[in-house]
């Protein structure tokens, strides 16, 4: 008995703990409530270092991002979702899209599903136009199809959003078997 306890103890200490992003998104939906935004916008505002909008035409910084977000150490949002955070990617776009940071993530779920990352993106410095999806783990159209309708999000009023009064703030889109959740977080 001592060893099926043991056994089953080490089991349960080495499983990973998927931590669920729904709360972050829940400012977003019809009829709740969340934090307004405020853990995306932490890890938006430390994932562009200040070079990047204090840059010269044609002298893009070597390092676009902040060290919290080439390093993975967000200690800028609570323990369960830093957990799930690896290190960001960048890359220079082309045209109107400046600069993407993706972050990969481990064991985290958003409405009951497997994300893959989050991904920030600068479409130019003047005008601060920031936007930001989240992707999901390849996933089945019933599940597609489960996931938007189930999540309703709050329509646009002034100020909310850059899509325009009565538009959605965030939906999903789909390509193949790629799931996205977008929203866009400053015009």
């Amino acid at each position: 008995m001592k060893h099926l306890l043991l056994a089953s103890s080490l089991l349960l200490s080495s499983t990973v703990f998927a931590a669920d992003w729904t709360p972050a998104f829940r400012y977003l939906e019809t009829g709740k409530s969340g934090d307004g935004g405020a853990m995306l916008g932490a890890i938006m505002d430390n994932t562009f270092s200040k070079a990047i909008y204090d840059y010269d035409d044609g002298k893009l910084p070597k390092q676009p991002l902040t060290k919290m977000a080439a390093s993975g150490k967000f200690t800028a949002i609570k323990a369960p979702y830093r957990n799930d955070m690896l290190p960001a990617k960048s890359y220079y776009g082309k045209d109107d899209l400046l600069l993407t940071a993706v972050y990969p993530l481990k064991n985290a779920k958003l409405y009951g599903y497997p994300l893959e990352n989050l991904t920030y993106y600068l479409g130019c410095t003047e005008c601060g136009h920031v936007g930001f999806y989240a992707t999901f783990k390849p996933m089945t159209n019933a599940q597609y199809n489960a996931l938007i309708k189930s999540v309703k999000f709050k329509q646009e009023t002034e100020g909310d959003g850059c899509w325009g009064i009565g538009e959605p703030l965030a939906n999903f889109t789909r390509q193949g078997n790629v799931t996205q959740l977008h929203l866009t977080m400053g015009c």
